[in-house]
């Protein structure tokens, strides 16, 4: 039997293995690299800024673009949080921070945020060592938000939820901005649960005040607040 009959017949019988996956390599960061050795000659070579996606996740196809920036201070740090779930949907297109800035200043349209960003991407994509090259995530969004949102957001957070009301508002929506608020205000338990009571319908705020024993926590507050608003909806 000749060797090329032999090789036929050997994987004919024998089963065959999966070809084994590459193994993913960032790749070598030249911009930070150089940086790093103009201050020590040995320093070692600098990988671009990875974000390995969790074992199993796939970019989930169909997946729309987030909605761009619409220039306003108000928007920067929910554009910022549009574009994170974006490449939360995404993990493998999206993996390297890199690619991350660059496709986040091509939905930066409107100026003068626009100017900026083109400059950012040039940097990125060019792999240009200017003040403008970034390769940190979070370096990124502090940068945009401080450029382009609201000078103060702790401050401005407080502000906000301390006049915050639930009004007309489906309970669901107020907890949600109420949330989105004592996050970024940072404050203590007490002034949110504080801001809580303040701040909920008259209704539900006598309704939750008769329990006994009255909620205590923060958490307890939302349970409460959820619970006896679905009673007086059914009432």
């Amino acid at each position: 039997m000749e060797t090329e009959q032999l090789m036929i017949l050997l994987r004919a019988i024998l089963p065959s293995r999966p070809p084994t996956p590459p193994v993913f390599s960032p790749g070598v960061n030249v911009v930070l690299t150089a940086r790093a050795r103009a201050m020590d000659p040995q320093a070692p070579d600098v990988l671009n800024e990875d974000n390995p996606p969790s074992p199993g996740d796939i970019d989930v196809k169909g997946t729309e673009d987030p909605l761009p920036f619409d220039g306003s201070p108000s928007d920067a740090r929910p554009f910022i949080e549009r574009v994170e779930a974006w490449f939360a949907l995404l993990p493998c297109s999206y993996r390297l921070t890199r690619t991350r800035i660059i496709a986040t200043c091509q939905i930066i349209t409107i100026s003068p945020a626009e100017a900026w960003a083109r400059q950012m991407s040039r940097a990125v994509y060019m792999i240009q060592d200017s003040p403008e090259y970034c390769d940190n995530w979070e370096e990124f969004c502090a940068l945009f938000i401080t450029s382009f949102g609201i000078p103060n957001e702790r401050e401005d957070a407080y502000n906000r939820l301390a006049e915050l009301c639930q009004d007309n508002w489906d309970l669901s929506v107020y907890l949600a901005e109420f949330n989105r608020l004592r996050t970024l205000a940072e404050v203590s338990e007490d002034v949110a649960i504080h801001e809580l009571r303040r701040g909920l319908s008259q209704d539900l705020f006598w309704a939750i005040s008769g329990m006994i024993p009255p909620p205590t926590t923060l958490n307890e507050w939302y349970s409460a607040a959820r619970m006896r608003d679905l009673q007086l909806q059914e009432s």
